[in-house]
């Protein structure tokens, strides 16, 4: 699957079909990981993260658009809409997601104009294993483990009086038991 060259970091740390959705709150980069030494105690929490991302392209007004839709019941959902090729976007956090039995919609304030993401998404084929170990800049090894699942999404941007069909290649659901183990000396 190739990247939008515009597309920035979603948000969590979720790894999912050779995908990791990078984070602010949590920056990673893949790396080997290691044990800790002898001095050091590791401390560790784990927590059950379910949510879906959604990730599109298209074309609106003769620019290319980027739409992002982020789901994690643990943290936070994310609508970001980016139109044209200079990377100016618009997000927001939302509290609700953007899913609600199969209807999709989110919306986000762009310049003078709402930019309306709308449509219809549902889960398809098998769950597929998800394990990844990573290590972040905060000194923290974080193991992932539980599945993920295809979804097919049928959306629609509206900006201004424009309306146009969006390609929704990366969309996935997600259910996953991550563990965060501190690897940093007390």
């Amino acid at each position: 699957m190739t990247t939008h060259p515009f597309v920035r970091a979603t948000a969590l740390a979720v790894a999912a079909a050779g995908l990791t959705v990078l984070t602010a709150l949590a920056p990673v980069h893949a790396s080997p990981t290691s044990s800790p030494t002898s001095g050091e105690r590791a401390e560790s929490s784990t927590q059950r993260e379910i949510g879906n991302v959604i990730e599109c392209i298209g074309r609106i007004n003769g620019k290319r658009a980027y739409v992002s839709l982020y789901e994690n019941d643990q943290y936070v959902n994310v609508i970001q809409v980016v139109i044209g090729d200079n990377g100016n976007g618009h997000s927001r956090e939302v509290p609700r997601g953007f899913i609600d039995d199969r209807t999709v919609r989110g919306s986000v304030q762009m310049d003078r104009q709402r930019a309306v993401v709308r449509g219809t998404a549902r889960r398809v084929g098998k769950k597929i294993p998800v394990h990844e170990e990573i290590e972040n800049d905060a000194g923290q090894r974080i193991t992932i483990d539980g599945f993920q699942r295809r979804i097919v999404a049928d959306l629609t941007l509206r900006h201004g009086r424009a309306r146009k069909p969006l390609t929704c290649d990366t969309a996935f659901h997600y259910n996953l038991k991550v563990t965060k183990e501190d690897l940093n000396e007390e």
